[in-house]
């Protein structure tokens, strides 16, 4: 009877014991749910702060896409413009730089030169 008593005193301290390992158990878990929770909760903030700057970064891209664009087409203009200024310029220096016989410029340098004047009469 004795040995029964013991027997049932460890059982109730072994009740005892594993409720006090569940009533643990049930914490913890608990306590690993809210923090499960908020760990969810700060990567869908993480998440969504890297959509919003990959978004954000897209935009940029895209604005400087187009800026690169624009700035390849001025680019283009200009080298136009430059090309066709320089084929006018060769144009010019063509028609400037013909070769010139000065013989027939000079003037005589015989003093033996005399101008005569005719009387002429209008009828």
């Amino acid at each position: 009877k004795k040995e029964m008593k013991k027997t049932k005193e460890e059982k109730k301290k072994v009740v005892e014991k594993l409720e006090e390992i569940k009533k643990v158990k049930k914490v913890r878990t608990e306590e690993f749910e809210k923090e499960k929770e908020k760990l969810e909760k700060e990567k869908k903030a993480l998440v969504d702060e890297l959509l919003r700057e990959k978004q954000s970064l897209l935009n940029e891209k895209s604005g400087l896409e187009n800026n690169l664009e624009a700035e390849k087409k001025k680019v283009k203009d200009l080298e136009n413009k430059m090309n066709s200024q320089k084929r006018d310029l060769e144009k010019s220096e063509k028609k400037c730089i013909d070769t010139v016989s000065y013989t027939h410029l000079t003037l005589p340098t015989i003093p033996l030169v005399q101008i005569q004047v005719v009387d002429v009469s209008l009828k």
